[in-house]
Order: structure tokens, then C-alpha cells, then sequence
């Protein structure tokens, strides 16, 4: 009997203990988490040789990023905020970077994902510099356009000046013989000229 009260007893509090612990576990479970920062606005600027966008979140950033070559763009995901009213599709035309493109995700974390949209594959650099998070698209057209140029200049015709150099060399190193028949000439002077005048020049 005395066993059998032991068990009961030894039972019975085991149930308030488990019971006392679940009530605790869903207590905690239904405590409200922090509220998502809205993201209102991010800047887009143009830097040189880059195209800079400035994020700030207000607090510490996190993110993560990921590339895609088809179609060029990047993805980069800020758990723990939301999309504010101000936060819209940019139309940018600044390339590499054609557009902006906000959404409010759920997975892998809550938060807000920008999709960049770029007219090449570019990988970004970015950085974080207190509660902004900064990144850097290289101008990858820069190159090609200089090339452009150049070629353009050929056609036109600009690039002739060399030929038309070496042409005018020519013909005054003609000139320069005909006057050396002329002062190493015997005859006279005028007979001279009249001479070397009729001398073909090989060169010209």
C-alpha cells in the first residue's frame, strides 16, 4: 500500500511538472517579436566609373547576395525589414544597372529582396559602412566605347593624317633633290632650272 501511494504521489507531480513546463514554453511561444523596420527608399547615383546604390536601414545591415547570368541580374535579400509605402520598381538606365525591383519575401528569412537587373553579368562589390549598405556596379561598357570612338575616328577619315604626312615627306624630299641638281650644276643658272625641271624625280 505504502508503495503504491509513493508511485501515485511520484506520478502525480511529474504531471505538474510537465504540465507547469508546457504552459511556460507557449507563454514564451506567444510573445510578440520585433516589429519589421520599413525600408522607404534606397539612392541610386552615378559614380565615375560605377554605379552606386546606398541602402539605410536605420540599424546594423544584414544581407545576403546571389548572381544570376540569365537573366543578368542580382538578388540581394535584407531579413528583418519590410517594404515601406515609399520603397518602389526604379526605372535606373544607368548601365550596367537597368532596374530596381523591391519585394517583401518569407523565405529563407522575412525581409525585403531588391532584384537588380543589369544589361551584362556583373558581380558587385558590397560593403556595409555603419547602417548603410553600399554597392558598387562597374561600368563594363566604358572599354567598348573608347574602341568605339577610335574606329569611328579611323573611318572618318582622321586617321589618315599619317599617310597624308608621310605623302607630304615625299615630296619634299623630291624637291629637295631637284635643288641639289640645281646648285651642283655647272651650267648656269637658268639653263640649270630648265634642266632639272626636266628630270623625272623616281621618288614622286
Amino acid at each position: 500500500m505504502m508503495h503504491t501511494r509513493f508511485y501515485r504521489r511520484a506520478g502525480l507531480s511529474l504531471v505538474l511538472v510537465l504540465t507547469l513546463m508546457l504552459q511556460v514554453s507557449l507563454a514564451a511561444d506567444s510573445q510578440p517579436s520585433e516589429a519589421a523596420r520599413p525600408l522607404e527608399r534606397i539612392t541610386v547615383v552615378d559614380a565615375g566609373d560605377r554605379v552606386r546604390v546606398e541602402i539605410d536601414s536605420g540599424r546594423a545591415a544584414a544581407y545576403s547576395m546571389s548572381t544570376s547570368e540569365a537573366p543578368a541580374s542580382v538578388t540581394v535579400d535584407l531579413p528583418g525589414l519590410s517594404k515601406g509605402a515609399g520603397l518602389q520598381r526604379m526605372d535606373v538606365n544607368k548601365p550596367p544597372l537597368l532596374q530596381v525591383i523591391p519585394s517583401e519575401v518569407l523565405q529563407p528569412k522575412p525581409g525585403v529582396q531588391l532584384s537588380f537587373m543589369l544589361t551584362a553579368a556583373v558581380k558587385p562589390d558590397i560593403r556595409t559602412e555603419g547602417t548603410r549598405l553600399i554597392i558598387d556596379f562597374q561600368k563594363v561598357q566604358a572599354g567598348a566605347e573608347i574602341a568605339g570612338q577610335a574606329q569611328g575616328q579611323s573611318d572618318n577619315g582622321t586617321g589618315g593624317g599619317v599617310q597624308k604626312a608621310a605623302s607630304s615627306t615625299e615630296q619634299s624630299a623630291g624637291q629637295a633633290k631637284i635643288m641639289s641638281k640645281v646648285e651642283g650644276s655647272s651650267c648656269g643658272r637658268f639653263v640649270a632650272c630648265r634642266v632639272s625641271a626636266q628630270i623625272p624625280d623616281s621618288s614622286s
